[in-house]
């Protein structure tokens, strides 16, 4: 009994040497921003230029879209202002014999480009319907049925282009039979306004192409494999910014008179590495304590959210738990 009672006191002694050491601390995650990098315009991702866990500067090319189709719009668009600016001038200047032959034999140029469109057309559609049958029975590969569709969509873009300029020229011929009254000169002002807007609205997305890095920062997800394709706002790169770290704890209502927006605070890692953080914020609106409590009295405890920064980014990586000191220098559990 008395071996006992003496283990009892011996353990009593060391529950309240522990109890002497705990000081206002609490535990955190280190935080940083992460950036999700996407594409403004739609198509293949043709180019990755940077990989998982790579480093990259502010300015550096992430990766490249393939733009082959908007640049088969852009030359569309190209030709409509052509064709609008020309139909402009002939309403300005009336009809002569000379134009009227001119356009007569343009129109029968235009026959032949879209006859020799419509074959390659129709060979690009009979190829995407033999590779889609071989893809069914596991005789190609899915990539292989992807480039046919995308060349069968690149003919078939050319041709219905080829149709609108005969079409185009059929109006002008139409015009010049018919001559110019002054609501006709307003009417086809406008339009070249209008396609001279979508062209250059067309010109900076292809300027788009290439996506470059808005930060320093280390690559921390591919999210889209080359090849694939995107649409407008797809994430392609997410990119963290590791040289700007910071803690987040919540400090209760009744504690939160021993900090203050600029305290110098020691953060402590799990090996006893510390360092100093300063802290930057702390939420002028309360809330409840943001974890699962199971009394009612805990539940109506109110926290507040501090933000420390992390003065010495070597040592701390996002994710890592640390331990943030308040209120007095006794930094030992």
């Amino acid at each position: 009994m008395k071996f006992r009672n003496l283990l009892i006191f011996i353990m009593l002694l060391l529950c309240t040497s522990c109890t002497s050491q705990v000081t206002n601390y609490y535990t955190g995650t280190v935080e940083n921003d992460l950036y999700n990098i996407g594409s403004e315009i739609s198509g293949k991702l043709d180019e990755l230029y940077v990989q998982e866990g790579q480093f990259v500067k502010s300015g550096d090319k992430l990766f490249k879209i393939n733009i082959d189709e908007l640049s088969d719009e852009y030359n569309s668009l190209k030709a409509q202002v052509e064709a609008a600016q020309a139909k402009f001038n002939l309403v300005l200047s009336g009809n002569r014999i000379e134009e009227l032959n001119k356009i007569k034999i343009e129109i029968s140029k235009s026959d032949e480009v879209i006859s020799s469109n419509r074959k390659s057309m129709d060979k690009a559609l009979d190829d995407y319907n033999i590779s889609k049958d071989l893809f069914s029975k596991n005789g190609t590969t899915l990539q292989s049925t992807k480039d046919n569709k995308h060349l069968y969509e690149l003919s078939k873009s050319k041709y219905d282009s080829s149709l609108k300029e005969k079409q185009v020229l059929q109006e002008q011929l139409e015009l010049l039979k018919k001559g110019s009254k002054s609501e006709e000169i307003d009417y086809y002002e406008k339009e070249l306004e209008s396609v001279s807007w979508k062209l250059k609205s067309m010109e900076k997305k292809l300027q788009k192409e290439f996506v470059y890095a808005p930060i320093d920062g280390m690559v921390e997800n591919i999210l889209i494999k080359q090849g694939e394709l995107l649409n407008y706002g797809s994430n392609v790169v997410r990119i963290s910014d590791n040289t700007n770290l910071w803690v987040n704890i919540y400090v209760e209502e009744t504690k939160l008179a021993e900090i203050n927006v600029g305290d110098e605070l020691v953060l402590k890692r799990d090996d006893g590495e510390t360092v100093s953080g300063n802290v930057f914020f702390i939420a002028p609106i309360g809330q409840f304590t943001p974890k699962n409590l199971e009394s009612k009295e805990s539940k109506q405890e109110v926290v507040f959210l501090c933000k420390i920064k992390v003065e010495n980014i070597d040592i701390f990586k996002p994710g890592m738990l640390v331990d943030v000191f308040i209120g007095d220098e006794n930094y030992e559990y």
